[in-house]
Order: C-alpha cells, then structure tokens, then sequence
C-alpha cells in the first residue's frame, strides 16, 4: 500500500500504483484500443479508488491460492456507479471445473458487491452516503451533497463553462425525478436545501 491515501492520487498516479502493484490483474493495461478497452486507463473518481483496491487486494489472493487470474478489460463510471468488466483466466489453474466454476462464481460475486458498494460511496471524496444520483449537464454522477454543491465533480471544461455562466441544469434521480430548473448563483442555498430535505427521507 502507498503512503498516500488513494483518493489524494491524481488518476495517473493511481493507474501506474495499481498496475504495479497488481500486474497479473492488470496484464491489458498497455494493450491498444483494438484489442481491449482498459487502454483507456481508470476512468473512474479519486473517491473509488480505495474500493477498487480493496477488491484487487481479495481478488490477488484468489489468484495466488488457485492460480485463477481476474483480468481487468475495463474499469469506468456509467450511470454514476462504477463498472469493473473482468475476464477470469483459467489457464494457469490446476483445479477441476466444478471448483473453477465455484471460485467464478465468488470471484463474479466480490466484483458485484464492490460495483454496489460504489452506489453509496461518494466518488470524489469516498465518504459514504445514502444512495441519490444526482445529474449535472445531462451527466449521471454518485457523489455526495456536500461534494455536488461544491462543484467538486465537474470536471469537464464544458460543464464549467456552464457553471460560470450559470447555466447549469441538476436532477436528482431515483424512483422518481426531482428537476430544478436553471440555477443562478443565489439559487444554490434553495439546491442545498432541497438536497438536504430529500436526502433525509
């Protein structure tokens, strides 16, 4: 583990301190874009980055105790929760099928409960929360209230853009869909307040 907490890694960091550290797992990293999408790096947020390590650390000793390998093809953000797309290579492993298809089905397991996990896990801070989906500029992102207020999340010059110009639009979403329509600068306290209401019910 580094001395750094992880979510204070920028993603080139990280990438180059996961691919070092678990290089079986992360064999197609380099690989070009015709043959897998994890060329494509961690495209996820800092405050995943200790759940994703987490998983790679259970699924190593998997690895080391039956020589099953979980190949990472592709790890990013969709629908503000985190997808880890994984192969299992079964090639340097000595149990019968029946076992393999045991330690799969375990393996398939923890990479599931991580995914949810990510539901309820703040992706710019890590803290966690209960689950609401908020989206910004047409963007579904999992991020806590604190972290949305903030504009922490916006990371794309053209939702700045629309920030500065007090353009931008926000929903919450879950079963049902709260909109807002187009904030100005003195609308942010009546967002923070609503956010606040729901996200104690």
């Amino acid at each position: 583990m580094s001395d750094k907490k992880l979510v204070e890694m920028p993603n080139k960091e990280f990438d180059k301190f996961m691919c070092e550290k678990f290089p079986e797992l992360f064999r197609e990293r380099k690989l070009p874009m015709n043959q897998t999408c994890m060329c494509w790096g961690f495209n996820i947020g800092k405050g995943w980055h200790q759940l994703l390590y987490d998983l790679c650390e259970k699924l190593d000793y998997i690895r080391k105790q039956t020589g099953l390998i979980t190949v990472f093809i592709q790890i990013k953000e969709k629908f503000g929760s985190a997808r880890f797309y994984h192969n299992i290579d079964t090639s340097e492993c000595k149990l019968d099928k029946e076992m393999i298809d045991l330690w799969g089905e375990l393996i398939d397991s923890l990479v599931g409960k991580a995914e949810r996990k990510s539901d309820t896990t703040c992706s710019v801070c890590e803290k966690a929360y209960y689950h609401r989906k908020i989206a910004i500029g047409g963007w579904v992102y999992d991020a806590c209230k604190d972290c949305m207020i903030s504009g922490k999340r916006i990371e794309r010059d053209d939702i700045k853009e629309q920030m500065e110009k007090n353009e931008i639009h926000n929903n919450t979403v879950e079963e049902i869909m709260y909109s807002f329509n187009t904030l100005s600068v003195e609308q942010l306290n009546k967002v923070k307040e609503f956010i606040d209401t729901i996200t104690k019910k």
